[in-house]
């Protein structure tokens, strides 16, 4: 009897690949399909080669090939995706990778590693390549290959959930989140939601809850495999309804924290519990009766009580460092930081400048305290993004006190964040910025603010459908929040997705109608759909919100000039460039070359484009990037002396 050969068991890439929508295909044109089919496993042939692909089964209209290097399978699939849409006849390529066990036998390869790849294709759109985590870390030596999360997703036959990456290239889809399907159960039960803390006690401690419910979501933001649900959102739900099991159908949560504060002269009561949505339980409940000088020690323990009581569900690691650190030993530095970080959530300049007063005020106390001067960074850019103080001087103390608080805690990820801001808005430095921003994701940030400047960064570099993914995260972690939804609306203009544009703009308008911005950029896309006379009435409206004769006029005069109103149009640029004049402002230069560029007035564009760039102003940065990103202005974008410019800004693009 001949022997057989033993099974070969080792470690591999696992690659699967197929074309979407193959038997619907073959059902309306069976000739084409096969030529579908024939370009697909000549694409294979051609590109497995060079990085030692395996082609292990063609079946049908899909292929499992296996890689000894995780790096080769992922620049394998990437050519696969470019040379599938390249060539005609175009294939709708969707890749699935993962690394694993594979054992192989005459009868075939098959295993774990192979069951979940197949697993993580079955979610991947056309044109898009999937890796599950395990390979992804694979690349973190490898930063030319850029990936985005996407989410962990419960998969079929696999025990644990799977956290999701897709490949970032711009010749490749990166889906949304909400473009993949798996069990949203998952995520749900990774979520939670730290509601404020009610005080009981003098109205000048009130501080209290606020700060340490702040310094708790701020511990738990970091914590990887857990989302934390943004405090502005928070506290909006549980103002409306404070009932769990309905905050947590709204925000999708599975458990929230709920908790008081009682505060009396050096002493501090807090009571915390946390919340099952799904019935109202509790989990725990937990009271600490401690010194204002023990506030540390209760933030850690609160944060850690979060994540052990959600371990059954959330499978989260052991963790051998505290989630909050004690970041000073001086209880009344710590005191005032507290009272500064109450005011700068409230986000007013009036409550901005207090916030600065009483943070110096701390690092007088501590000289060496990290968090005051992250915070006292994020005041001053406030400040000085709103006029409130001279911008390059409030921006240039921002500066300072972010590299400070990196240089006392280069750990610290917002201290990153807050300095990838400033090169960002303020020095318009591209490669600092994604320096300062992967250094902030390295420290497992995962806020709302951090995931809406890295997608404005990806979009104002030219990759607004890589910028997507990220502002859609920040939207999952902030939902309630109409600064962040807007963010996300202008990236889908960007993309030339008017239809969702719009209708995230009348999300907005019915979440707060007095945001005003949403009003003049629902009429704008209305405009690109076409629809010129809805735009018109949208727009008049929208000036007429803003209650200034000389404002609110940049889409109105374009869609006036689209409507052959020329004399409309011309008495709107007149009243633009009095604005200008009587302001001499960087947001009335900012309109102005915007009108210029829409009217093909392409040189005197170019002229106020170059005075804005001297100038440097985070509003500034955000007007260019609509004349940079914007397919309106696709015709000013050929024209020679706009190249110059983007060379000027450091942009290749």
């Amino acid at each position: 009897m001949p022997n057989t050969p033993a099974p070969d068991r080792r470690l591999a890439a696992v690659m699967f690949a197929d074309i979407v929508g193959y038997t619907a295909l073959m059902q309306d044109n069976e000739s084409n399909a096969r030529r579908v089919c024939r370009r697909f496993r000549a694409v294979l042939k051609d590109v497995l080669p060079p990085h030692a692909g395996d082609v292990v089964q063609f079946y049908g209209d899909g292929a499992l090939v296996v890689f000894h290097s995780a790096k080769e399978a992922v620049l394998a699939a990437i050519a696969a995706q470019r040379a599938a849409r390249n060539v005609p006849p175009v294939v709708p390529l969707r890749i699935g990778i993962h690394i694993g066990d594979v054992v192989r036998d005459e009868s075939g390869v098959y295993g774990d590693g192979v069951n979940i790849a197949a697993r993580v294709e079955s979610m991947a759109l056309p044109g898009a390549i999937l890796l599950s985590e395990r390979l992804k870390i694979e690349l973190d030596n490898h930063p030319d290959i850029r990936t985005v999360r996407l989410g962990e997703y419960e998969l079929k036959n696999v025990r644990r959930p799977i956290v999701i990456y897709a490949v970032n290239d711009e010749d490749l889809v990166v889906p949304s989140p909400g473009q993949i399907h798996g069990d949203s159960k998952a995520s749900e039960r990774k979520t939670v939601a730290v509601m404020p803390f009610s005080f009981v006690g003098p109205e000048d401690a009130s501080y209290l809850a606020d700060g340490l419910v702040q310094e708790i979501v701020n511990g738990l933001t970091s914590v990887e495999g857990l989302s934390t649900i943004a405090r502005s959102t928070c506290l909006a739900v549980q103002s409306e309804d404070p009932d769990p099991m309905r905050i947590g159908r709204r925000l999708k949560v599975r458990n929230i924290v709920e908790g008081s504060v009682r505060g009396a002269g050096e002493r501090v009561r807090v009571s915390v519990q946390l919340v099952n949505t799904t019935d109202g339980s509790q989990v725990w409940s937990e009271k600490y009766d401690r010194r204002l000088d023990d506030i540390f020690e209760v933030q850690d323990e609160i944060a850690q009580l979060v994540v052990n009581g959600l371990k059954l569900n959330f499978d989260l690691g052991q963790r051998d460092q505290p989630i909050i650190e004690s970041a000073t030993d001086n209880v009344e530095a710590y005191k005032l930081y507290l009272k500064g970080l109450h005011h700068w959530n409230t986000r007013t300049p009036e409550s901005g400048r207090k916030a600065v007063g009483l943070l110096e005020g701390a690092l007088e106390l501590d000289p060496a305290f990290p968090s005051a001067e992250c915070t006292l960074s994020q005041c001053y850019a406030y400040l000085g993004s709103c006029g409130v103080l001279p911008p390059r001087e409030a921006y240039a103390r921002a500066l300072d006190h972010a590299m400070n608080a990196i240089e006392r805690n280069p750990r610290m990820p917002e201290a990153h964040l807050a300095l990838a801001v400033l090169k960002f808005y303020h020095l318009w430095d591209w490669r600092g910025t994604e320096a300062s921003l992967k250094k902030a994701e390295a420290l497992k940030l995962d806020s709302t603010e951090f995931h809406q400047v890295y997608g404005t960064y990806l979009a104002a570099i030219g990759r607004p459908e890589a910028g997507l993914p990220r502002l859609q995260r920040a939207v999952e972690l902030d939902p309630l929040s109409v600064p962040t939804i807007y963010v996300l609306a202008a990236l889908h203009f960007f993309c030339g997705e008017y239809e969702r544009a719009l209708g995230l703009y009348e999300e907005i308008v019915e979440l707060n109608p007095a945001f005003r911005g949403a009003y003049q950029l629902k009429g704008f896309a209305l405009t690109m759909l076409g629809r010129l006379e809805e735009a018109l009435t949208v727009l008049e409206d929208y000036h007429a919100r803003v209650n200034h004769p000389l404002k609110g006029l940049t889409c109105l005069t374009l869609t006036h000039h689209l409507l052959g109103h020329d004399e409309e149009a011309a008495d709107c640029v007149r009243r633009m460039y009095q604005r200008l004049e009587d302001e001499g402002s960087v947001g009335a230069e900012v309109d102005v070359a915007l009108v210029a560029a829409g009217l093909g007035q392409f040189d005197k564009a170019l002229e106020h484009l170059d005075s804005v760039y001297d100038q440097r102003y985070s509003i500034a940065c955000t007007g260019i990037l609509w004349i940079l990103r914007c397919p309106f202005f696709a015709e000013f974008w050929e024209y020679p002396g706009y190249k110059r410019f983007l060379e000027r800004m450091g942009l290749d693009r």
